[in-house]
């Protein structure tokens, strides 16, 4: 027996192919507005490969704090004609719930992408800005979720070309700026964090003794669930977190 959810999105997806790509947006659009995190994931998901979409998929996810989870999802036109329809959406979500949206054009040009929808359902961004405070001892900018281009590593390239936070990473510990590190533990940039860990790791690993707080922060960091983007010499690629901290002692 198929789904309803399933079945929304074949007579959907059907409906492209009559009548072409405009409906995309429409789609997005009400399902945005409709604050089914599910239905909008599986819209996206079976329509980058579906007949007359023209559109590649591809997407990433990472844990906020608790139950608030970000997307981001990138549908690239792989007709010529097309390339002006590039679609960039980004998401916050909580138990299946879209707490915020953005829908974007991405030009072909090196022009600034160009938002058609902004969405934000009050009572769940509430609570996420609270959930955040109350752990981090900060508050949280909701651009800063959506820095998808930062990649962890060290030497990137032919070259080996140290990345900018794998310098700071070195900078701090050769100073012993615990200041520092305690800042990149509370960002709510995911790679940022886990630079963090690796500092922390490897100060551990000379004597250092974590304070409770750190221990508490790292914790909840090592708990986190999703992908970044991560460079070792040539290859970059997606990586799940847990396989990058899984060496973290602690």
């Amino acid at each position: 027996m198929i789904k309803p959810a399933l079945l929304f999105i074949i007579v959907v997806l059907l409906s492209l192919t009559a009548v072409g790509q405009k409906p995309i947006i429409d789609t997005i659009q009400n399902l945005v507005n409709k604050g089914s995190y599910a239905e909008l994931d599986s819209f996206i998901s079976y329509c980058h490969g579906f007949k007359g979409t023209e559109y590649a998929c591809s997407k990433t996810s990472r844990t906020i704090i608790d139950s608030f989870d970000a997307s981001g999802f990138s549908l690239e036109s792989f007709s010529r004609k097309r390339m002006d329809r590039s679609l960039s959406i980004v998401t916050i979500e909580c138990s299946g719930q879209i707490a915020y949206a953005e829908l974007n054009i991405v030009p072909d040009d090196n022009k600034p992408p160009k938002q058609i929808m902004k969405y934000s359902n009050k009572q769940l961004l509430d609570a996420l800005f609270a959930d955040y405070q109350k752990t981090y001892n900060t508050n949280l900018n909701i651009d800063t979720l959506f820095n998808w281009g930062m990649e962890y590593g060290h030497g990137c390239g032919l070259a080996g070309i140290e990345l900018e936070y794998a310098k700071k990473l070195k900078a701090i510990l050769k100073s012993n700026s615990m200041a520092e590190l305690d800042i990149w533990l509370r960002s709510p940039i995911l790679e940022i964090q886990i630079y963090a860990l690796n500092g922390f790791n490897q100060l551990k690993q000379k004597g250092y003794a974590l304070t409770p707080d750190e221990l508490r922060l790292i914790n909840i960091i090592k708990s986190k669930k999703g992908t970044i983007t991560t460079c070792q010499g040539c290859i970059v690629s997606k990586t799940n977190v847990e396989d990058v901290i899984k060496n973290f002692k602690f």
